[in-house]
């Protein structure tokens, strides 16, 4: 019943929401509150509050979903999942043609290495045919991440039987879902690091140190200090995938219940849905595995 709307407006000794968000019409997602808190202080009546809310609710809460926000999302899992599994199995071959074509030169004359220090900064950059590589991988495994998960959405709108509604609604209503499995994923991986080659930190740093910021000293030999042998991080990694893995079908399931009331046609558009993230769950673990 307030006619003034201090919490969105501002008054005479507060701020409007610097962000938009008009709470009359009540927020579903956290995305743009950024906690100035302007809202609870502007309001005369005393009526907005904040409150906690369970890890990964707003994946499935929220009214409408958006197309940046589902494309950053699968962006998010195929990096560390198909683009993971691309890089094991081709980053090797792929890195040999690219030195057919244009061989590297060596540190530190190496001037196209100095230059995709610049463009292409993916990681261990030893010379520019291997970057090249990532590159091209890297893309490769996002492109393939949305191509899959398009095709999926379409065989949602397939199997719920609908013809109202339309296959990028489908993708942005599911993009969501991948989350959980992409951070755990993203964690995963981030566990192999800490707990078996945590040393080389210290090694690495100290040489960026020695000629920052080109980064063409290189190093001889490495400290490693393993805190875990290679198959107990891997038993880890892989019940950190599975989690996320789990938490992406049951987000994904829960996202099916909000689109369609009836229960038969929610569980028909969750199963391709449901079969995309067992893909990029295998990609995840067979990735892994690979590196082992």
């Amino acid at each position: 019943q307030c006619r003034t709307k201090d919490c969105f407006k501002g008054n005479e000794q507060f701020h409007g929401c610097p962000v938009f968000e008009h709470h009359g019409k009540g927020m579903d997602t956290n995305r743009d509150c950024i906690l100035c808190t302007e809202c609870i202080k502007a309001c005369p009546h005393d009526n907005i509050k904040m409150r906690f809310r369970r890890w990964g609710h707003d994946l499935w809460a929220r009214r409408k979903g958006r197309l940046d926000e589902s494309v950053g999302a699968v962006t998010i899992a195929g990096m560390v999942t198909m683009v993971s599994l691309l890089l094991v199995f081709f980053l090797p071959s792929l890195k040999a043609f690219m030195e057919t074509i244009w061989p590297a030169g060596e540190p530190p004359t190496d001037w196209p290495r100095l230059v995709s220090i610049l463009v292409l900064y993916l990681g261990s950059l030893a010379d520019w045919p291997r970057s090249a590589s990532i590159g091209v991988l890297y893309l490769g495994g996002i492109a393939a991440a949305l191509l899959l998960m398009y095709g999926f959405s379409h065989l949602s709108r397939l199997f719920s039987g609908t013809k109202d509604i339309s296959t990028k609604t489908f993708f942005i209503h599911f993009g969501y879902a991948v989350v959980p499995l992409g951070v755990m994923k993203f964690l995963a991986d981030i566990t192999d690091h800490v707990l078996r080659s945590w040393g080389v930190l210290f090694d690495v740093t100290h040489a960026l140190l020695r000629d920052f910021p080109l980064n063409r000293v290189v190093l001889e030999e490495v400290t490693v200090r393993q805190l875990m042998t290679a198959n107990q991080a891997y038993i880890l990694q892989t019940v950190l995938v599975s989690i996320g893995f789990g938490f992406s079908l049951y987000v994904a399931y829960k996202l099916a219940g909000r689109m369609f009331p009836d229960r038969d046609t929610a569980f028909r558009s969750f199963l391709p849905i449901g079969a995309f993230i067992f893909i990029m769950g295998m990609a995840a673990l067979w990735a892994l595995s690979a590196a082992l």
